[in-house]
């Protein structure tokens, strides 16, 4: 979206072949170079970062007279240390997605392929006339409004978390009984049947929220397309509180699931309690 033709040329290179986090705080810091820039910091939470061709993140510019620049940068792997501190017990859970820091020292960056940080922040007329990626590309989704869109990456998993703990929820009361008279499958107790249907109701809700959230950017975007109507930062922080509550209510099915699944689902491992740890690491 934001990345003039030439960076985008040398980013995908050619054979097309990019994937890179992006890791908006900026914890880093440039420093003026002929051509460019010294980039150095450190990045937390840079999820997929060992699968990934490149790390997208936040840096900070010092302005002599004001508060510093905020711009994004695209760092190639090469120039990348990746830190041994995701997976395992470090971590409570989302054990695969990979999350690992990045830390970059003094790394020489060219011009282009830094670009003023987009999205929440920016003035809705610095869009007016479009972005490198609008025009380049020739779709109105490349106006590339990431604040209320990008929280659409964080509730993903956690709906598949909720649909998952549906189905082993469903595989315990299908295979266990009541502990009390009268002694039934448990699936056939309004009890357990109860907090199904509630949990249920939460992960349809949750995922028709998230794709309604989609929906509603891309008219927004087709709005600017069709008439020019800016996105105001007010409808891109409403697009992503909306998103948020579809994060809730996924966490909350999965809490119902786990609440009632019985006390087997409490051992370390369990499938239940993965998905528990998965969903708490979004909360």
């Amino acid at each position: 979206s934001h990345w003039s033709e030439r960076a985008q040329r040398e980013l995908f290179g050619p054979d097309g072949d990019f994937a890179a986090p992006h890791r908006v705080p900026p914890t880093g810091m440039l420093t003026p170079a002929e051509g460019g820039y010294r980039l150095t910091g450190l990045w937390d939470f840079c999820s997929g970062i060992p699968h990934s061709t490149h790390l997208v993140c936040g840096a900070r510019l010092p302005v002599a007279d004001g508060p510093p620049e905020v711009f994004c940068v695209a760092v190639p792997r090469e120039n990348l240390r990746i830190l041994d501190d995701w997976g395992g017990d470090r971590t409570l859970g989302m054990r695969a997605s990979g999350s690992h820091s990045v830390e970059i020292k003094d790394v020489f960056i060219p011009a282009h392929h830094v670009v003023p940080l987009q999205g929440l922040f920016t003035r809705p007329e610095d869009m007016r006339d479009g972005t490198p990626g609008t025009q380049l590309h020739g779709n109105p989704m490349y106006l590339g409004r990431v604040a209320g869109p990008y929280h659409m990456s964080l509730i993903t998993p956690v709906i598949g978390a909720a649909k998952a703990a549906l189905d082993e929820y469903q595989d315990i009361i299908r295979t266990k009984n009541t502990n009390f008279p009268p002694i039934v499958p448990r699936a056939e107790h309004e009890d357990f049947q109860r907090a199904l249907g509630q949990a249920t109701i939460l992960t349809d809700a949750a995922e028709n929220l998230m794709i309604r959230g989609g929906e509603v950017y891309m008219e927004m975007c087709e709005r600017w397309a069709s008439d020019g109507t800016l996105i105001t930062v007010e409808q891109n922080l409403r697009l992503w509180a909306m998103l948020q509550q579809a994060g809730r209510m996924a966490c909350d099915a999965v809490e119902l699931l786990f609440k009632n699944a019985g006390t087997s689902v409490a051992r370390k491992g369990s499938r239940m309690e993965r998905y528990l740890r998965d969903a708490q690491m979004y909360r």
